[in-house]
């Protein structure tokens, strides 16, 4: 819309900014709550935030800020999402089977990055970028169809007693800062996040403004990022 690649950042800001701000709040919240029911209105908030796109796109009515403003929204979404998805992985399986539980999901999940892009990019370039909102509307459904069928076991989780928010959000953040191992992970990702992760951010700007190849260029350039972390995994 704009050939602005301040507004890319910002836009990329305004949608990375709320996880990280709401994630560790939503982490505590993701240890007390019912796994099921978040992760359902997480995914349905989901679907009705791409069709509320997919209806604006075909009538020119949504804009830069339109664009600003859903970003803002799949942050937030995300920072509750993102806590109770990578809980998740422990209430499904055994103890001894989430070491590769956690590789098959970070499997899953980059499979998802390489192809996504790939599927996307034929119907941006021959179609409507509505009809990319509806195939993702679909893809978020699946989840949907699929979570009354998974056996949770929320109830054999050993919770500590509620002592409030405020001490059970200090705990978390006393054991992330002075464990010795959970400490370097930590830095290391928030190096990552700095040096690795803007220029994920910046492909669309790369692939459009630098090579000319638009909606196409961007999928190949996303796709071999996520071939990358998939082959990293295994």
């Amino acid at each position: 819309m704009t050939g602005s690649g301040f507004w890319l950042v910002l836009i990329a800001t305004a949608d990375l900014l709320p996880s990280i701000a709401l994630g560790p709040f939503a982490g505590v919240l993701a240890d007390r709550l019912n796994h099921k029911r978040l992760t359902l209105l997480c995914q349905t908030s989901d679907v009705a935030l791409v069709l509320i796109l997919a209806s604006f796109i075909p009538d020119d009515h949504i804009d830069r800020y339109w664009v600003l403003s859903s970003a803002v929204l799949n942050g937030l979404i995300a920072g509750i999402q993102q806590p109770v998805r990578m809980s998740l992985t422990a209430t499904l399986v055994s103890k001894p089977q989430i070491a590769r539980a956690v590789t098959l999901m970070s499997i899953n999940a980059h499979a998802a990055r390489f192809a996504g892009p790939l599927l996307v990019g034929p119907i941006l370039a021959f179609g409507e970028a509505s009809h990319a909102f509806l195939a993702a509307a679909v893809l978020y459904g699946v989840m949907i169809v699929v979570l009354p069928f998974l056996r949770i076991g929320d109830k054999s989780r050993c919770l500590t007693e509620w002592k409030g928010f405020r001490h059970e959000f200090s705990i978390g953040v006393r054991f992330t800062t002075l464990h010795p191992a959970v400490g370097l992970v930590i830095w290391s990702f928030l190096l990552l996040s700095v040096f690795g992760r803007p220029i994920f951010e910046l492909l669309p700007g790369l692939a459009d403004g630098i090579f000319g190849e638009g909606a196409n260029g961007f999928s190949w350039l996303a796709g071999a990022v996520g071939a990358g972390n998939i082959a990293a995994c295994l």
